[in-house]
Order: structure tokens, then C-alpha cells, then sequence
């Protein structure tokens, strides 16, 4: 059984796989995680492999050590030099581990076409890879509650607004006004992103979309085919069984 542990700025995931099967998940807010990472993880014996990837400063260096113990011998973890199956026309020292992962999950999922993948998480990440394998770029953006954070921010007598869609466009209180400018800056400003992307293509591409923030904005996304919150554990797995491999 292989372990794959996500360590977001939020949460923390962990999925193991039985082959290339998701078996059982857990999320875990990732200051509690890291503060003791062994506590969380699986006991000795019923996993042979790990892969770690970390988009929070010093969650690897946290969690090598536990996976260490577990498995006794070091755990994958996703960096620059990684074998993913791709070709990237980005620069990987300042590419996220969870940006990898989700694209290389991606690709198992849907392999040979013309791919957006869209992450919900903290931020929202928009990653374009080509039917060749090709990563060509991406976007990033505030997720919905980083938006709803950063106005609160800077007019903090606005009121906090309920993370649900908006009944209507025109909101008739305060609370339901902000909650309406920001869901529909959110998805208009992707679906934006989803139709530059074609354009400049001169081709449709598929659009997949994972993470935890996607729920809120599903109905307002038509584009999105495809939803999975296992995909960037897809991924890591799969680098992990490359990296394992010989040559």
C-alpha cells in the first residue's frame, strides 16, 4: 500500500492507494498535522511506499522524518528533479509540488488531450498541459475566501458573508452583496481564463477541477466536466512509482 501525503497552506492530506485505487483519505488542518506528523500517519507495516509533496515552508523537512521511521528508507518528495512523465515550459524551482501533482493526476485521468486543471484551494490554480504532456502555464488566483478575506481586510466594517452561492445577482443586504461580488468575480473571472486559454489555443480544451473550494462555485462553472478530490493523490502516487523505478 502506498501512502501519498499533500501538506497545503490549509489542510493536509492524507490518501492510501491499493495500487492505483484510493482507500482511505484524511484531511487534516496542516498546523495541527505538522506540529506532529507522526501522530497521523499510518502505523508500521501496512504501507511499502510514500510520496511527500509540501507547498508550506518546511513541511517536508517536518515529515521526512516520520515517513522515514515508517517505511525505513526515505519517502519520494516531490522537488524540481522529480520524474513526473512531463515536459514543463515552466520554470520548476518556483513551480508548487501541488501544481505537479494535480497535472500528473490529471493526465492519468484523461491522457491524451488538451487539458485545464483547476485546483480550489486556498488559491485557485489554473494549469494548462497539452495532449503531448506538455505543461505550458498557468494562473493563480484568490480562492473565494481569500477574497472575502483580503476586501474584509481593507473595509473591515463589511460583514463576513456565508460561504454558499449567491440566491440571486442583486443582493438586497450587505452580507448578500459582498457574498455576490465575489462568487461572481470568482467564476466569471475563470470562466474568462477558460475561454483566453481556447483562443490562444485555436482549440477546446477539457477542463478537470479538484480541490475543496470547487463545491461552492460547481454550478456557476459549466466548462467543468470533470471533478475529482483525489487527483493531485493520483499524481503523487504515480511520481512516487516513478521515482521508484530503476533508471
Amino acid at each position: 500500500m502506498t501512502l501519498t501525503v499533500l501538506v497545503g497552506n490549509t489542510n493536509a492530506r492524507l490518501t492510501r492507494f491499493r495500487g492505483a485505487r484510493p482507500a482511505a483519505r484524511r484531511v487534516i488542518p496542516t498546523a495541527r498535522f505538522l506540529s506532529d506528523p507522526g501522530r497521523f500517519l499510518a502505523r508500521p507495516g501496512r504501507v511499502t511506499d510514500a510520496g511527500l509533496a509540501s507547498v508550506r515552508a518546511g513541511g517536508a523537512a517536518a515529515c521526512r522524518p516520520a515517513l522515514e521511521r515508517l517505511l525505513g528508507r526515505p519517502p519520494v518528495v516531490v522537488g524540481p528533479r522529480s520524474r513526473t512523465g512531463l515536459v514543463f515550459r515552466y520554470d520548476r524551482s518556483q513551480l508548487g509540488a501541488d501544481r505537479v501533482c494535480a497535472a500528473v493526476g490529471a493526465r492519468l485521468l484523461l491522457p491524451g488531450r488538451d487539458l485545464v486543471v483547476l485546483d480550489f484551494g486556498t488559491a485557485v490554480t489554473v494549469n494548462v498541459i497539452d495532449r503531448r504532456g506538455c505543461f505550458l502555464g498557468g494562473l493563480i488566483l484568490p480562492g473565494y475566501q481569500a477574497m472575502v478575506s483580503g476586501l474584509l481586510l481593507a473595509a473591515p466594517r463589511l460583514p463576513r458573508p456565508a460561504s454558499v452561492r449567491p440566491r440571486q445577482l442583486l443582493g438586497r443586504d450587505t452580507s448578500a452583496a459582498v457574498r455576490a461580488g465575489v462568487w461572481h468575480t470568482l467564476v466569471g473571472g475563470i470562466e474568462r481564463i477558460l475561454d483566453r486559454i481556447d483562443r490562444q489555443a485555436g482549440s477546446r480544451f477539457e477542463t478537470i477541477a479538484t480541490g475543496g473550494g470547487y463545491p461552492l462555485v460547481r454550478s456557476g462553472l459549466p466548462r467543468v466536466r470533470r471533478y475529482d478530490a483525489d487527483l493531485a493523490a493520483r499524481g503523487l502516487a504515480e511520481i512516487t512509482r516513478l521515482n521508484r523505478r530503476p533508471g
